[in-house]
């Protein structure tokens, strides 16, 4: 170690420094680096950090490091040597390449701490000294070693004030003020939650006396025991007696718990990978079950999910769905706790669920597969609904029993039970894919339509070999009788095909309202996975006309493929017919048939070439009737309602034009159709001529005989019912090849609704397979070296940013308008990715976070926050499941529970579409109600005070901050912001300043600026 110059341009840090210059150890300050460490095998007390840092590691036996905590400058180093070691455990402290240090005997620091001049920078120093130990705590949360978020119900504790804390409660520190209390020994614990295990709690203070323990903001103690606190300060507890012991057993009490933790890190890890590879070998039993089915009859029973019973239940009911219901590796037991484990379940494999209330007699119509609970005992089962019966067997998840659904049965389930939609995978993104989707479920009543529609076929044969038969023998002979029975059978065929096509319409409304509710909700889901920065590439209306684009080619689908088999299999009986009467006019009907076809290729293909353009019409004019509508009050009060009219019709007529475009097309199919028609007749009619033989039969005395001519070739001549036959034969197939030609244009028409579709089905989810949930944040978030641009710009908005908001602190970021603030809150929610740069949220990168787990646990108001049309409760609640007595609380919390009281309906209240019943500040606080009502643990505050007098800001601020959560507070109004812990200042993207308050009104820069143009105006006073 070496001396360091004594030059008075270095300063050095406080309190380190006032305590050096009371001791007069200038001369003893030395400096060291990484070649030349500290020892702690030293009789020194510890170590006044002048300059630079200290950092303190495990060194296991293995050589690897484990970060205990790291001393700043103006901070104690305590001399570790009574714990210097554990077993294959070492401490090791590595100072910066700038630190300098001054060592201290007991006794110098004994006499700092009791001069009565010196008793600030003692208190500062020992507060310092409080906050290394417990931040080591809190590195090793950050890390994953440890999570335990403060309670929200834990005990804010205040300086001069007593409490008693029963067992079980945790407590914290109200301000950022370190408190001082004496506790009897072992009576608290410091992590909490984590610490309420099977194993024996680490609890403080170590040994058999009553010392005292600090008590911060950002971390929490929890009482083993009944415990009784009367809260000091620093200087307050220095007055009271010495501190030694009481630090050497923090001291000591920290390096256990550290040690403890990461004990129980190792154990968990193992625990976890126990748990992977008994997923694996159950992975294994299914692929084998797998292999096996393909041998057998039954479809594959391989699962992928957590043995749970709720969730075993759940597989068996989405499989009967038609889809794999999988959990991601590893987060089975992350859920098994849950206090809503459906919901956890469902949210973890990424599917949508719902509550359904049954009513009598369920269990005898058609609803599809749920998950269901007994009234006692609450135990699962999947109610699968049987296709061929409809009706449904519960199957017990755990005993495999089976159990047919009766009226008594379903008298013992909960009537709530829990549906589940199938997600729009991946690989599902063409129109084969789709309806493949679309028809699970559906092929038992698809194969009764083919089967009725090829009845109907046979049956559209009756018309004309019945015609034959009337004319020849009925008429020419008379047969009265036969004539009876042929009406009689006419009838019945009638009727059959009028019983038929009922049926084939009850079966294709049950396909279609199947295909509806699984393609619509699978898109309108990817819809709510889709990243935020989709929806800027279209406008709303034109996204809502792509999204119905999924409906209409579920309409087309449907309808073509109804009628094309109709038609085919009409088209297909009627040529066979023809075939057998005369092959030779068969072929010239059919060349009549193949005419038309022709013509309507080219007309097909100029009427998908306008469609494609008008439905992208229809997407902008549809967008900008919406955003018109919306911006009338606007629009009038710039008086520019000619403008508006002019964006609207300048579309609208392009929309008619092309409409005229389909409407000449369309003609001339009809045109040709009917000409055709007319051809075929001629044709028919001309080749009999020229064959020479017979045209008609002539009724002769002697019957059904032929009147030959003597001109042209020798066939074999069509009387007159097999001529009748024919013609009915050749209308029911021209007709039928004409319509199906018809409908394969439709169903080109496909195409551009499937190019309007295709950009929701391409989108990828936030949430994929490398993403992970966060069950209980923390809080703690980082932006590092954060570059970002927005697609339509060319500057970048924020520029290699970075900061950091701590667990529980309160951060503000100011600067002026287009600073890049918001955009930090748009990142932060995942809205937009950096071009550059990382962001973490409790050490995680967040492109790793599962954003909706994440987003769960946040609290955000935006600046375009809005209400919607609903009851006050309802635009609190939000969708989620809460209680009105919550709702009341986070009321209470922003100072709105007078107002709502105030109320006719109360909670209850209407608010119309635009909220013009209430006020700009009854607004805001009604969005921040719904920003507080699940008490997240991170808050972030978008200008959301803005329309807030300065009382009822007050009484925001105090709430937020009693909930200790990790604030982010944007405001141009800098007075809501003076209480915070750290103040980050932005210009043009760049960090210009950061500090507290004081901090940078001290500077006298940019802040400080801002801060004298707003506090020291009249108009602000």
């Amino acid at each position: 170690m070496t001396s360091p110059p004594t030059s008075p341009s270095r300063p050095w840090s406080e309190p380190a420094r006032t305590l050096v210059e009371f001791l007069n150890l200038e001369s003893s300050v030395i400096a060291v680096n990484a070649h030349n460490q500290l020892s702690f095998s030293g009789d020194y007390q510890g170590w006044a950090v002048l300059r630079g840092t200290v950092s303190v590691f495990f060194i296991h036996s293995d050589g690897s490091r484990a970060h205990l905590f790291t001393t700043e400058a103006g901070g104690w180093l305590p001399n570790l040597s009574d714990r210097g070691t554990q077993g294959d455990i070492e401490l090791a402290a590595v100072p910066s390449s700038d630190c300098l240090v001054a060592a201290l005997s007991r006794t110098q620091l004994h006499a700092a701490m009791n001069a009565v001049e010196e008793r600030q920078a003692a208190s500062q120093l020992i507060d310092l000294i409080a906050k290394d130990f417990i931040e080591a705590v809190g590195d090793l949360e950050e890390r994953g070693v440890a999570n335990s978020p403060i309670p929200i119900n834990a005990v804010r504790i205040e300086a001069g004030q007593e409490y008693d804390i029963p067992a079980g409660t945790s407590f914290y520190s109200a301000s950022d003020t370190t408190l001082w209390a004496t506790v009897p020994p072992g009576s608290i614990s410091l992590l909490g939650k984590d610490m309420e295990s099977d194993e024996v709690p680490l609890c403080f203070p170590l040994g058999r006396e009553p010392l005292s323990c600090p008590i911060v903001r950002h971390h929490c103690w929890t009482a083993q025991e009944p415990i009784h606190l009367q809260p000091l300060t620093a200087p307050q507890r220095l007055s009271v007696g010495p501190i030694f012991l009481d630090i050497r057993n923090l001291k000591a009490f920290t390096i256990e718990i550290v040690l403890e933790l990461q004990n129980r890190q190792s154990r968990t890890i193992l625990e976890r990978l126990k748990e992977t590879l008994a997923e694996k070998e159950l992975g294994l039993d299914g692929s084998v079950q797998d292999l096996g089915s393909v041998l057998s009859t039954g479809k594959s029973t391989a699962t992928d999910i957590s043995q749970t019973p709720v969730a075993r239940a759940i597989e068996l009911a989405s499989r009967r769905t038609g889809f794999s219901f999988k959990l991601k590796e590893g987060q089975s037991q992350a859920f098994r706790d849950s206090n809503d484990p459906v919901r956890a379940l469902a949210d973890c494999a990424g599917i949508l669920t719902r509550e359904v209330t049954l009513a009598s007699p369920w269990w005898r119509q058609d609803h599809g597969s749920f998950l269901a609970f007994t009234q006692e005992g609450r135990v699962p089962l999947a109610l699968i609904q049987n296709p061929n019966t409809h009706s449904y067997t519960a199957i017990n998840p755990v005993t495999s029993e089976q159990t047919p659904v009766t009226e008594g049965f379903a008298a013992t389930l909960d009537p709530v039970v829990h549906s589940f939609f199938r997600p729009l995978g991946q690989e599902e993104r063409t129109p084969f894919s789709l309806f493949k989707m679309a028809i699970t479920g559906s092929k038992r009543d698809a194969w009764r339509i083919v089967t009725l529609i090829v009845l109907s076929g046979i049956l559209s044969l009756v018309l004309p070999i019945v015609t034959g038969w009337i004319m020849d023998p009925v008429i020419p002979n008379g047969e009265l009788s036969m004539l009876w029975v042929l009406t009689l059978g006419l009838a019945i065929a009638g009727i059959a095909g009028v019983g038929f096509s009922y049926t084939q319409s009850i079966a294709m409304m049950r396909i279609e309202g199947r295909m509806q509710n699984i393609v619509q909700t699978a898109v309108w889901d990817r819809l709510l996975k889709v990243p935020v920065n989709f929806f800027r590439q279209f406008t709303a209306g034109d996204l809502v006309n792509r999204s119905d684009g999924i409906d209409a080619m579920r309409r087309f689908v449907t309808t073509t493929f109804l009628t094309t088999l109709m038609h085919s299999v009409s088209a297909l009986f009627s040529l066979g017919l023809m075939f057998y009467y005369r092959w030779q006019l068969a072929i010239a009907v059919l060349i009549v048939a193949i005419v038309y076809v022709l013509i309507a290729i080219p007309v097909g293909l100029k009427f998908i070439n306008t469609t494609r353009i008008m439905m992208k019409l229809n997407g902008q004019l549809q967008g900008v009737v919406l955003q018109l509508l919306t911006a009338v009050p606007k629009i009038r009060l710039a008086g520019a309602e000619q403008g508006a009219f002019n964006q609207w019709t300048s579309r609208f007529a392009e929309v008619l034009r092309l409409t005229y475009k389909q409407r000449v097309l369309n003609i001339i199919l009809a045109v040709a159709k009917t000409a055709l028609t007319s051809v075929a007749t001629l044709v028919l009619i001309g080749l009999l001529a020229w064959e020479g033989g017979v045209l008609f039969v002539l009724f002769s005395a002697g019957g059904a005989e032929a009147a030959t001519v003597t001109t042209g070739p020798s066939l074999i001549p069509l009387n007159t019912a097999k001529f009748m036959s024919f013609n009915v034969a050749m209308g029911q197939f021209i007709a039928a090849a004409f319509g199906l030609t018809e409908l394969g244009i439709k169903v080109l028409n496909i195409a551009p609704l499937y190019e309007r579709i295709q950009p929701i089905l391409d989108a990828q989810t936030e949430t994929t397979a490398e993403t992970q949930p966060i069950e209980n944040l923390r809080g703690s978030i980082e932006f590092k070296e954060v570059t970002f641009t927005y697609p339509e710009q060319k500057k970048p908005v924020l520029s290699n940013l970075s900061f950091e908001v701590k667990a529980g602190q309160m951060v503000a970021i100011v600067g002026p308008s287009g600073g890049g603030k918001s955009t930090i809150v748009r990142m932060l929610l995942g809205f937009e990715k950096p071009d550059s740069g990382s962001i973490f949220v409790d050490r995680l990168p967040l492109t790793r976070v599962d954003k909706h787990s994440f987003r769960k646990q946040i609290g955000v108001v935006l600046q375009e926050s809005r209400l919607i049309s609903g009851s006050i409760f309802s635009n609190i609640a939000a969708g989620a499941d809460t209680t009105e007595e919550e709702a009341w609380a986070a009321a209470e919390k922003v100072g709105l529970a007078d107002d709502i009281h105030a109320m006719p309906m109360g909670m209850q209240t209407y608010i119309s579409d635009g909220a013009n019943t209430i006020s700009g500040g009854q607004k805001q606080r009604i969005t921040a109600a719904r920003a507080l009502i699940k008490n997240p643990r991170v808050i972030i505050f978008d200008e959301a005070t803005s329309a807030l007098d300065n009382t009822t800001q007050a009484h925001v601020t105090e709430s937020i901050a009693a909930m200790n959560a990790s604030r982010i507070v944007i405001a141009h109004r800098l007075s809501t912001i003076l209480s915070a812990d750290y103040i980050y200042v932005l210009d043009q993207g760049h960090m210009v300043e950061s500090g507290t308050y004081d901090e940078l009104m001290a500077i006298n820069g940019f802040f400080a600026n801002l801060a004298k143009r707003q506090l020291h105006t009249p108009s602000q006073s």
